[in-house]
């Protein structure tokens, strides 16, 4: 008898959450961003972690920082930032984007400051980002590494 009384209760449980899965997974398809949206959070990415990563190594860096930093600002990497952010419309894919930069830029920054030889290492490709197409190999680097987070994998 008890289990007759339970039985709605029960058929309304399972209802609930079929629908919050159905729910959520229309949610995750939300989430997804564009392949133009996508290459736009992997220069950002690169942008951000580059300069995190910079300033971590100037001690590693020693007499080599300022001249780093000023081919790091000459490249206008902060304008690439920044222009690449002014075309991502809307507040939901903004904040999409905004939780992959930062995630890809931790990634990336990591590998970049772990130790003297990688801030050296930094310091040669900033001081290369000066030659035709550099800046544009780096984001299509970031862009890769980018496709392998499973916010992004979920989505492709």
């Amino acid at each position: 008898m008890q289990f007759m009384q339970l039985k709605p209760l029960i058929l309304m449980i399972f209802a609930a959450l079929a629908a919050a899965l159905v729910g959520s997974s229309a949610m995750a398809a939300d989430q997804c961003l564009s392949s133009d949206e996508l290459a736009l959070t992997a220069r950002m990415a690169s942008v951000m972690a580059i300069g995190a990563s910079l300033q971590r190594c100037a001690a590693c860096l020693g007499e080599r920082y300022p001249t780093t930093l000023k081919h790091y600002e000459a490249a206008d990497l902060l304008k690439d930032f920044w222009m690449a952010q002014a075309k991502i419309k809307g507040q939901s894919a903004i904040d999409r984007v905004d939780d992959l930069v930062r995630q890809a830029a931790r990634n990336y920054s990591a590998g970049l400051s772990a130790n003297c030889e990688a801030c050296a290492k930094l310091a040669d490709s900033i001081d290369a980002l000066g030659s035709p197409g550099a800046a544009s190999k780096l984001y299509d680097g970031e862009l890769e590494r980018l496709r392998e987070l499973p916010a992004v994998v979920n989505c492709q």
